[in-house]
């Protein structure tokens, strides 16, 4: 059971000195790529026009994200970089001694969170870049308004708080209203700027105040690199197919909207390229989503889907996996007959391997989770060169 408040981790970090600057995300979608997008900035603002004419020093900066996606020590990135398991695993154990001496009682998320303001603290980070990962509605309320009030909590005294013009009319409202309540700047971007002049606003109104030029953000766009969205990728290692399969992690209604504009683009390639506009899916889904409002989007009759339940995820013993049936009656109720669907369990490998045989040169999709994603990538890695 989650139970909210500050008051266990304030405790964790009651000795820590929190120094650093914080740069707070909160959304439903995007987040995690918007805080890559920001720390590309910061590491490109280091060697940019835009540090020199405010005479700072290079930057020291942190990022924290959940969930992780490979190993769970990758969602805390300084400099820019993963930090290295031997420092994160000397953190995490001081912290949880802190947390078992002083009968703190604090939860898994606590626990990496502080382990994540410590390493910020002795890695001496003037800027932390920090996702607000709360997406439940059972806690933040069961109206945009609600939940827009309860995020808009990251908004703070004085400072500049940027957020996306896309959101609807009663979003912008209950924004501006808080913002309007600790006297802070609103910086107002465009959906066709983002991520562009809005990280630039974002992050050098930060550090600086001033409008920065178009240098740090436009470097960032192109060599920023988020795994897990909208990723093309070889896993020839794994199955010997040779063309890329597409990787997103599109686990609610919104993001299996972007997903599909992408996946309608592969279809029309495909059609010219190999005569046939079906796609092959591998999909998992956590326990609590709706996965009717997922699929929707994105299957067209035609399709096969390739079930499968995705791994225990390291640190979050209370995610767990839709049962493969359960989402195949999802489908099946959607789509009745039209859909091909075929149920693998836990084995994401096999599943693969068989999508991959199906779809031959055609598209191949993973989609659901970004669990699932995790659990592929993982296999990647441990797949030796050459062998499939």
């Amino acid at each position: 059971m989650i139970e909210l408040g500050l008051q266990r981790i304030s405790r964790l970090l009651a000795q820590t000195p929190l120094p650093w600057q914080a740069i707070h995300v909160a959304g439903t979608n995007g987040k995690g790529s918007i805080c890559a997008y920001i720390s590309s900035m910061l590491e490109t603002y280091n060697s940019s026009t835009c540090r020199r004419s405010t005479g700072f020093a290079a930057l020291k900066h942190g990022r924290f994200t959940s969930p992780h996606l490979v190993d769970r020590w990758d969602c805390i990135s300084l400099n820019n970089h993963v930090v290295p398991y031997e420092t994160f695993n000397h953190v995490e154990r001081l912290v949880l001694q802190r947390d078992q001496q002083e009968n703190i009682g604090a939860s898994e998320f606590e626990l990496l969170t502080a382990t994540s303001f410590e390493l910020f603290t002795r890695a001496q980070v003037d800027v932390a870049v920090v996702e607000i990962g709360l997406d439940h509605q059972a806690f933040l309320g069961d109206t945009l308004t609600a939940i827009a009030w309860q995020k808009a909590g990251i908004i703070k005294p004085g400072v500049p708080v940027v957020f996306d013009a896309s959101n609807s009319a009663e979003v912008q409202s209950v924004i501006r209203s808080r913002a309007a309540d600790y006297g802070s700047d609103v910086v107002e971007a465009t959906d066709c700027e983002i991520p562009g002049s809005l990280l630039r606003s974002a992050v050098c109104q930060v550090l600086s105040g001033d409008e920065p030029g178009d240098e740090p953000g436009d470097a960032a766009l192109t060599t920023t690199n988020y795994p897990g969205r909208l990723q093309n990728l070889s896993i020839e290692p794994l199955t010997g197919r040779e063309h890329p399969i597409l990787l997103d992690g599109a686990h609610n209604a919104q993001s299996a909207q972007v997903l599909a504009a992408e996946v309608s683009r592969q279809r029309r390639e495909a059609k010219e390229r190999v005569n046939t506009s079906a796609v092959t899916w591998v999909m998992a889904f956590s326990s609590t989503k709706d996965v009717s409002e997922i699929l929707r989007p994105l299957l067209k009759a035609g399709d096969s889907v390739f079930v499968v339940e995705f791994g225990p995820v390291d640190g979050m013993p209370w995610v767990e996996p839709m049962a493969c049936g359960k989402v195949a009656e999802a489908v099946q109720k959607a789509f009745a007959q039209t859909v091909d669907v075929r149920l693998y369990g836990r084995d994401v490998s096999a599943a693969l391997q068989a999508a991959s045989s199906l779809a031959g040169e055609g598209p191949l999709v993973i989609a659901g989770s970004l669990y699932l994603v995790g659990d592929v990538l993982r296999l990647l890695r441990n797949t030796p060169v050459g062998v499939s």
